[in-house]
């Protein structure tokens, strides 16, 4: 009997600790609301940075703008009058993008490649006679040409000419620009290869054979034409990215 006070306290004292637990138990389970609201302030919110704009047209911007920079780091002279315009060099239907600014004395053309990646295919010079010209597109079955026509009339006298004919195309993969030459001063009129071949005189026959077989035909199948004030800031991105764009929608 003595020891049946203590089992009735150790009873008691267990109830309580049982009873401290279960409370204890009781205030630590979370308010589903606040764990919800717990995770949700956890979760990653939506980024609301602006995507880079990785449309056709922003990629040649940018890829021109790097090749901007590049020759700017050469010196170039230039009133920053850029053009653009497309044509399908190789026959795959697809046209491949040209580049023109001028350097004062010239045109610079630059010529890209467009699809997943842009590839830089080479470039070409014809004389700058001014603001106003063309090139035409002659089909091949070997390959398109370009052509481009330039005359230069000497304003001292006026008294005679020089004629620059460009033909570009692409071999390989590679852009290739030959030119002939001829002058006429006063109805003498002389004949010139290119001036990688020499510069060799031709008679006006070679001449005319040697044209003939590098337009591969008679009779263009596009021409562009640029008029004076139909330029752009060729320095400036977002200028060339509207460009693009037109060009490309034009195209489509």
């Amino acid at each position: 009997m003595k020891n049946f006070p203590k089992r009735i306290l150790l009873a008691l004292l267990l109830s309580v600790s049982i009873l401290g637990l279960a409370a204890c138990s009781a205030t630590e389970t979370t308010d589903p609301a606040v764990q919800e609201e717990s995770v949700s302030a956890t979760e990653p919110k939506p980024s609301t940075e602006a995507k880079e704009d990785d449309s056709p047209a922003a990629r040649c911007s940018k890829v021109w703008e790097q090749k901007w920079a590049e020759i700017e780091l050469d010196g170039v002279v230039s009133n920053l009058e850029g053009r653009i315009f497309s044509v399908d060099f190789d026959n795959d239907q697809t046209d491949e993008l040209v580049f023109l600014y001028d350097d004062d004395v010239s045109y610079q053309g630059v010529v890209y490649r467009l699809g997943d990646s842009i590839e830089e295919l080479g470039g070409f010079t014809v004389s700058n006679t001014g603001s106003e010209f063309s090139f035409s597109l002659y089909e091949n079955p070997q390959g398109n040409v370009l052509y481009h026509k330039a005359e230069r009339t000497h304003e001292a006298d006026g008294s005679g000419t020089e004629t620059e004919e460009s033909f570009i195309r692409l071999a390989d993969g590679a852009l290739i620009q030959e030119s002939l030459y001829s002058t006429d001063y006063n109805g003498d009129v002389t004949y010139y290869d290119s001036m990688a071949a020499g510069a060799n005189e031709l008679n006006e026959e070679d001449y005319e054979l040697l044209r003939i077989g590098m337009l591969g035909g008679s009779t263009p199948a596009k021409t562009i034409s640029f008029q004076p004030g139909d330029f752009f800031d060729c320095s400036d991105p977002n200028e060339v990215t509207q460009r693009v764009e037109q060009l490309l929608s034009q195209n489509s």
